[in-house]
């Protein structure tokens, strides 16, 4: 979920600025997720205040085996990063 927390609408880039990587490779499976498809007015221009969310069933093409998987988010030179622990 992203929040406008500032004091006018901006774009926040989700189309065109995130990218995921899982354990240091780019991620074509999110690459085309968040590439395609109709999308709210919000993930171009986010109101203050206003959210911008969506979902992707991506859990088996993430991750398709057992093992340990290290992903990254980036947008806009930002980066939140977690590890993530497959064991079925």
């Amino acid at each position: 979920m992203l929040i406008g927390d500032g004091a006018a609408a901006v774009d926040p880039h989700l189309s065109t600025g995130c990218e995921l990587t899982v354990n240091g490779e780019p991620s074509m499976v999110w690459n085309l997720a968040i590439g395609n498809g109709a999308r709210e007015p919000s993930w171009y221009s986010l109101p203050p205040g206003k959210t911008a969310t969506m979902s992707w069933p991506l859990g088996e093409d993430l991750f398709p085996k057992p093992g340990d998987y290290h992903l990254v988010m980036t947008l806009d030179g930002q980066h939140s990063a977690t590890d993530v622990h497959v064991t079925r």
